[in-house]
């Protein structure tokens, strides 16, 4: 049982982490074993974030003092934190999708917030799914990368061809 001191200390770190991260992401969760907790922590934490478990009323009590109007949160809550508003969120779905048996374990999206210009956005179960499923920087990168290339390949072919060309007739004037 928790005393009224750690209450208070638990809450002020909450605000101070609403405040600090660009993103924070709420769950719901059952029956996940500790083993892919602890998977699912290092997956986030390897990428800057943070997921923790909280009580409800401790989260709503932060909510409240923070002056967010988030509606009413029931279940087993998670909470993950994030300067990267697309990773943590494409964590979270995938391994929701890919690690979790879907009779047993559940690991659902509640909502989130989301920090922009010191003003707090409220991000939906559907809003943070979309995030989920946008390409990740790097695969954006990529992707640049291979059309700023295209162009330069394609010509690359193109006068590689004339030379083979111009090779395979020299080869058929010798002969």
């Amino acid at each position: 049982m928790l005393t009224r001191e750690q209450k208070k200390q638990i809450v002020k770190d909450l605000r101070e982490k609403f405040r600090a991260k660009k993103v924070v992401v709420f769950c719901n969760f059952k029956g996940i074993s500790a083993q892919k907790q602890r998977e699912l922590r290092r997956k986030i934490k390897e990428n800057k974030g943070e997921i923790f478990v909280i009580k409800r009323r401790l989260l709503q009590r932060a909510l409240k003092e923070e002056k967010i109007e988030f509606p009413e949160i029931t279940g087993s809550v998670m909470i993950g934190v994030s300067d990267d508003e697309i990773l943590l969120p494409k964590i979270l779905y995938n391994f929701s999708k890919k690690k979790l048996d879907s009779k047993k374990e559940n690991l659902n999206f509640i909502g989130g917030i989301s920090k922009q210009d010191e003003k707090y956005r409220i991000l939906s179960e559907k809003e943070l799914e979309e995030l989920a499923k946008l390409p990740s920087r790097e695969e954006l990168l990529q992707k640049l990368i291979w059309i700023l290339r295209a162009p330069i390949s394609n010509l690359e072919f193109v006068l590689k061809g004339n030379f083979q060309k111009l090779v395979y007739i020299l080869s058929q004037i010798n002969q």
